[in-house]
């Protein structure tokens, strides 16, 4: 049976920094530690705690592991210690041009949110291209359909954070959605049709987003219908949901987006499939006729996506 030492010995061999877990003696009766030196709940810290003493025992002579050596410990925190030399953190602050401090005004700037929109175009995967339905002409008669291509249109997202980014990000002073990306660039404005909320009980659809969805496809020369995945939302079977730490129920999307899906493609004429997550999403082929894989865009996500559909950018 696996304990913690092995554990541990499965990092050292795989060259992995082991950490000193934020508990250990520091964290234990000691009241001038900040609570953001420690972990955040009992278990974790148990387990940083076990983690702690088993090196300290292995390594120290007291419970003496013979598959820990000294030599090995000294190789791998070396080559720990050696890319931090390379990034600077033991340079003081003033000849580290990376620790210099940086406004706002430079981050959220021209230059970096053309970065992001460069990242955010290369990011998305062509899956699908029947008869070069893409690149879109910007005469087109689109019809933008489905949860993600204005997320600010679900009540169900208001609690979290934009879909966009997921979790682990900062806050962007501007947010570019689907909608807004492909309207920037279209002759006409599209037209707009939440279609569903992500996590409703399908096929319950009392605000008949259905039939407005279905109608909207049909005028339209091209139909872009976006859904996805995002943390904390999910259907009354669970399905939706997707972060670390966590195994998904299913890897299909909640059924009330199979189902837009399905009265989409019955109505549209083209339709242009873009699914939203940053894990595997099966999905049927024949229910459009292009589809992308988009992940997580960031804030530049609508204008990333939309050079990759008007061609102005080549997909991955």
């Amino acid at each position: 049976r696996a304990n913690t030492s092995d554990a541990l010995l499965t990092d050292l061999k795989a060259g992995l920094d082991i950490l000193y877990l934020r508990a250990g003696p520091r964290c234990r009766d000691n009241g001038d530690v900040q609570a953001v030196d420690c972990p955040e709940n009992e278990q974790t810290s148990q387990q940083s705690n076990e983690t702690h003493d088993a090196l300290e025992m292995a390594t120290n002579g007291s419970r003496p592991d013979a598959r820990f050596t000294l030599t090995d410990l000294d190789t791998k925190a070396a080559t720990a210690l050696r890319i931090r030399f390379d990034l600077g953190l033991f340079d003081p602050t003033h000849e580290n041009p990376y620790a210099q401090p940086v406004s706002a005004a430079v981050i959220d700037g021209p230059s970096h949110r053309k970065v992001a929109r460069e990242a955010t175009a290369a990011s998305v995967v062509l899956l699908k291209n029947k008869d070069k339905v893409l690149p879109l002409s910007k005469t087109s008669k689109v019809a933008l359909i489905g949860p993600w291509i204005k997320p600010s249109l679900q009540a169900s997202l208001a609690h979290g954070g934009n879909p966009y980014v997921h979790s682990y990000a900062g806050t962007s002073s501007t947010m570019v959605d689907f909608a807004d990306g492909i309207n920037a660039v279209l002759e006409s404005p599209a037209m707009i049709v939440q279609g569903c909320e992500t996590n409703q009980t399908s096929p319950d659809d009392p605000h008949g987003t259905f039939a407005q969805a279905k109608r909207a496809a049909a005028e339209a020369d091209v139909t872009v219908l976006a859904v996805g995945l995002t943390a904390g939302v999910y259907d009354a079977d669970g399905v939706g949901h997707e972060e670390e730490m966590i195994d998904r129920v299913s890897l299909e999307l909640p059924r009330v987006q199979q189902d837009l899906i399905a009265a989409v493609r019955g109505s549209a004429k083209k339709v242009v499939l873009v699914v939203v997550c940053g894990s595997a999403v099966p999905f049927d082929e024949s229910a459009a006729d292009a589809a992308l894989y988009a992940m997580y865009g960031g804030e530049e996500a609508g204008n990333g996506l939309a050079d990759i559909l008007f061609g102005a950018t080549a997909p991955s």
